[in-house]
């Protein structure tokens, strides 16, 4: 369960790449681009490189050796934490909205959360992967153990012991609520709120609705599976797939996959839909306005992506389906006889050798799209069906709140710049992280220069 991050082959000062801005092929009106010092890269190479970047920002973690022989330390945007002796595998974590940051960290046969720059209390052992945030950023959880027991901690505040260590904690909407899996006396329940629920056999995934009024979970008793929504258990199936189980956005539609026998499908308001021999598993996607479904099953030895009911063509292999903030579009990757390819609203796009994981992205209008892809050893960004560069990497675009422009990280030779249209605005040796737009319109972005780190925001494109 705990492992130590080992170092990389790489240094942060050879992650060089260039950022790209165009609006519909034509160039704006340069803007001024801020610097604001972060600190110093540390020499040597960082046991572990993690990039956030979201609508909030951008910020760049480093797990380094410290100063002490034998210990580490984490460096959140050039400035560097206490030293401990290890830290867990998979942090440390951010809140979603990037303001917060955690992990869990070991001296001596001692383990802490570490929030805020602050330790937590002591631990026998932290469960990996359990650290959450709730959706704004102000609570905190996690799973630990001491003596036998294991405590789900909210906000430094324990539970009461369990026989086997709980769930994954999920907070409801504001984390006015937090739910668990639990077991005591090989019985499993849901805890919510310090609260048991009724008792099964065995107790999976929980999710809350987004507005935190309803919540779902899946459960075993005698051999059966079956979901429970606000306390009410569901139809019993042969097998329920956890990681699919979720509330359509607005809260009314709950969406799982399901199993009889040899039969898989996926059940929609508690309607089972088409058979198929798998449903592929982390796919099942709702449009934001909660109106369409779309997921990936099976077909014998081929693949096909399923929307709004109705399979696309056969393919060798087809990635989670993406929608538009409007619903009206979806795209996703697919692969036949080693050509890879985007599918926009069922008609394929041109082919590449590869196209970028997690790069493909619609605009906030749902009027355009942008992906990375490579062929003949080349990559580039395509962007409304246009491919921009070719660049020796590329990093994933991001869109302008108002759809008009574009920004991406790229490589090209030992020749590195960032330009709006083509147009340079001031020379960068190193981009660290996914240039992203804020949510006010700001690009951001940081870079490394004379092993300095610099986080620069261009305000606005006119």
């Amino acid at each position: 369960m705990m492992r130590f991050h080992k170092k990389l082959l790489l240094s942060v000062t050879s992650l060089f790449c260039v950022a790209v801005l165009v609006v519909n092929g034509a160039e704006p009106a340069q803007s001024s681009a801020h610097n604001e010092r972060l600190g110093e890269v540390p020499d040597g190479n960082p046991y572990r490189i993690d990039r956030i970047s979201t609508q909030c920002g951008c910020h760049l973690v480093l797990v380094t050796p410290g100063a002490t022989p034998g210990f580490m330390t984490v460096m959140l945007d050039g400035r560097a934490g206490a030293e401990y002796e290890g830290l867990l595998d998979h942090t440390p974590v951010f809140s979603r909205n990037g303001k917060r940051m955690a992990y869990a960290a070991r001296t001596g046969e001692e383990w802490f959360v570490v929030s805020d720059d602050q330790p937590g209390p002591a631990w026998s052992r932290i469960l990996e992967n359990s650290l959450i945030f709730s959706e704004d950023g102000a609570h905190l959880a996690y799973v630990a153990q001491k003596g036998r027991g294991w405590f789900v901690v909210v906000d430094g505040k324990k539970s009461s012991p369990y026989d086997e260590a709980p769930g994954v904690p999920v907070f409801g909407k504001g984390g006015r609520s937090v739910a668990y899996a639990a077991q005591k006396k090989q019985r499993q329940f849901v805890v919510v709120d310090d609260n048991s629920g009724p008792e099964y056999d065995l107790v999976g995934n929980v999710v809350f609705s987004l507005d935190g009024q309803h919540m779902a979970y899946t459960a075993q008793q005698d051999g059966r599976q079956f979901v429970v929504v606000d306390g009410k258990p569901g139809p019993n199936y042969g097998g329920i797939f956890g990681d699919s189980l979720q509330f359509s956005p607005d809260g009314k539609r709950v969406i799982y996959g399901a199993e009889k026998g040899l039969r898989r499908f996926v059940v929609v308001d508690g309607e089972e839909g088409q058979v198929f021999d798998a449903i592929a598993k982390g796919t099942v996607r709702i449009s934001p306005d909660s109106r369409r479904i779309a997921y990936v099953a099976r077909k014998r030895e081929k693949f096909v992506a399923v929307v709004d009911g109705k399979p696309s063509l056969e393919y060798d292999k087809i990635e989670p389906p993406v929608f538009s903030e409007d619903g009206q579009h979806v795209a996703y990757v697919a692969e036949t006889d080693a050509r890879r390819f985007v599918v926009i609203d069922g008609k394929a796009a041109s082919d590449f050798e590869e196209v970028v994981k997690n790069s493909l992205v619609f605009s906030p209008d749902g009027a355009r799209v942008a992906y990375g892809a490579a062929k003949d050893g080349k990559y580039v960004i395509v962007v409304d069906g246009k491919p921009l560069g070719p660049y020796d990497a590329v990093g994933n675009p991001s869109f302008s709140p108002d759809s008009r422009y574009i920004a991406f990280k790229a490589g090209q030779y030992d020749h590195f710049y960032a330009s709006i249209g083509g147009k340079t605005v001031s020379g960068y040796t190193g981009i660290l992280c996914d240039p992203v737009f804020r949510k006010d319109g700001t690009l951001e972005f940081i870079t490394v220069e004379k092993k300095i780190l610099y986080r620069v925001t261009i305000p606005s494109f006119p």
